[in-house]
């Protein structure tokens, strides 16, 4: 375990008040918690990886991302067994309303990398250094609140797709995604159509659709078991939704293309 920590000296600052800072490069499989503490804490992964257990959700975590925990939350955290994280943090509290941003738990983006390379480089404790984490903190909440509409984008939208990919053969809904994710589900519909410029819904279906015909065709499978696979338990409603994408039936378009 490589571990740099340092502790700031007492000093209440107006607005916000960092309490530690520094960088851990983790062993394999190391874990903290799980643990719930006064303070805000931002950790970004300079590398490798981990999952962030927190309010009854898992996240998996990689470079290039920060996660997020709140005061007085019970969180769990532990890194990769084969590709362990390194990562730099803060804790800090404050009286300020933070970025919107920051309500969500993981964050994707390294625009602010070098704000955490800093923190991980820098190894004063005495006054000015108060003042110089205060700074980095209020240069991080600028960018952040300046590049919300693009972060936010990059990293719902993403997050949904993701989400689709993996559970589109199981009863998943748009409304069940945006709760998964938490936030509103017309704000999902912009984000993930301002992204992929298609709605969520249209996704879903797309991608049903073509993982519909490589079963039919590569598998040989039937319409019936076709459906199952693909998260229709209703044969009727899939072949439906298939005669709409592909202007044929399953049945016929298995042998179209056989």
């Amino acid at each position: 375990m490589n571990r740099k920590i340092v502790f700031l000296s007492d000093i209440n600052t107006t607005d916000i008040t960092p309490i530690l800072y520094g960088s851990e490069k983790c062993l394999p499989n190391y874990s903290y918690g799980p643990i719930a503490r006064n303070t805000y804490i931002l950790h970004y992964v300079l590398s490798g990886k981990g999952y962030l257990e927190i309010g009854g959700k898992k996240f998996d975590i990689c470079a290039g991302q920060l996660f997020v925990i709140k005061p007085n939350e019970m969180a769990f955290y532990k890194a990769d067994e084969l590709d362990p994280w390194h990562y730099s943090f803060v804790n800090f509290n404050t009286t300020l309303t933070l970025p919107a941003l920051l309500n969500s738990y993981c964050i994707d983006d390294s625009g602010f990398a070098h704000i955490f390379k800093a923190f991980s480089e820098y190894s004063e404790a005495d006054i000015s250094n108060v003042y110089y984490i205060c700074g980095k903190l209020f240069e991080l909440f600028s960018y952040i609140e300046s590049e919300t509409p693009q972060l936010a984008i990059s990293s719902f939208a993403l997050k949904a797709k993701n989400y689709i990919e993996t559970f589109y053969n199981t009863h998943i809904t748009i409304e069940g995604i945006a709760k998964q994710l938490s936030i509103d589900r017309r704000y999902l519909y912009f984000l993930f159509k301002k992204q992929f410029n298609m709605s969520p819904q249209q996704y879903l279906v797309d991608f049903r659709m073509k993982k519909a015909a490589y079963f039919l065709t590569v598998h040989n499978l039937s319409p019936g078991e076709t459906a199952l696979l693909c998260g229709y338990p209703d044969v009727f409603s899939f072949s439906k939704m298939f005669k709409q994408k592909f202007n044929v039936s399953p049945l016929n378009y298995k042998k179209i293309m056989d």
